[in-house]
């Protein structure tokens, strides 16, 4: 039997064990997506859209045409499905991005939204695959180093180093998919990434004029060999520990606290209201108006 497990379950665990389980094994979504969350997904959509516009004037021998990737981008945003004013703000965003990086002349695009899926670990019978897509992957002419490209899109904070640097120091996603692709899969799939570019953006205005700088910034992290087996390491653990959810062996239990709850969760209120009523956090979710979808193995 192969269990996939990507990046979002791992994370979803470690922050709190009962949310990934209302999740992953409950089967439980709220109704309506999060105006947050929708823009973060149009904004990558938005942003293949861009890249897939470009390499297809690469493959035609043609200069990058950004009047052809802002059509592309528009489209995509219409089919995202957003409301009005979000729309607004994913071309506000896009525009900014265009001035700043223009067609982006120094990356050679490697792959979009490229797919993997690796073994992680057998446990008790069952193999686990780590299973992921990589948003972009670029070949920089000047220096001929490759590079793991993540998109990011954040509220409230503007996109200095000063500000992001310790996050994607500790952000091991871009840990998990560099050792997957460089170490982890068949040898003659392996990338040489030199290292992974935490590329982000900023989704609100200030009532102030902004600089570009505020708005956008890419950072690049270099991982030694030992960090990204170290970090292999830790998604084993921790799909060791979901496995003993799984198979009733660990128990997981409810926890609230402000720093675990007050970010990237949707159950925090039918937690909040089993907690009052003394009742199942699934049962409260499902009175909350959560939908449970059927769970996939």
């Amino acid at each position: 039997m192969i269990r996939t497990v990507s990046y979002s379950q791992i994370s979803s665990f470690r922050q709190c064990p009962l949310k990934w389980q209302l999740q992953k094994l409950e089967g439980l979504v709220p109704p309506v997506e999060h105006p947050r969350r929708a823009l973060g997904t149009a904004w990558h959509s938005a942003l293949e859209a861009h890249y897939a516009a470009f390499r297809r004037n690469d493959d035609e021998g043609r200069p990058r045409n950004l009047i052809e990737a802002y059509a592309e981008v528009d489209y995509a945003i219409e089919r995202a499905g957003v409301d009005a004013e979000t729309a607004e703000a994913l071309r506000w965003m896009y525009a900014g991005y265009v001035e700043l990086y223009g067609d982006d002349a120094d990356w050679e695009i490697l792959a979009i939204e490229h797919e993997f899926s690796v073994p992680l670990a057998r446990i008790g019978g069952v193999s686990y695959h780590y299973h992921g897509f990589i948003d972009l992957i670029v070949r920089e002419r000047s220096t001929g180093n490759i590079y793991i490209v993540d998109h990011k899109s954040s509220r409230g904070k503007d996109a200095t180093k000063a500000a992001w640097q310790r996050e994607s120091d500790l952000d091991d996603q871009f840990s998990g998919y560099q050792a997957a692709m460089q170490l982890k899969v068949a040898r003659k799939l392996r990338l040489p990434a030199t290292g992974t570019i935490y590329a982000l953006a900023r989704t609100d205005k200030l009532k102030r004029d902004m600089v570009l700088e505020e708005r956008f910034g890419r950072y690049r992290a270099f991982r030694s060999e030992q960090t990204l087996e170290a970090t292999w390491d830790d998604l084993i653990a921790t799909t060791r520990a979901m496995h003993s959810v799984r198979t009733g062996r660990m128990a997981v239990w409810s926890a609230p606290t402000p720093d675990r709850c007050g970010w990237g969760c949707d159950f925090v209120e039918p937690h909040l209201m089993a907690r009052a009523q003394g009742r199942p956090v699934a049962d409260a979710a499902i009175d909350y108006g959560f939908i449970r979808k059927e769970v996939a193995e």
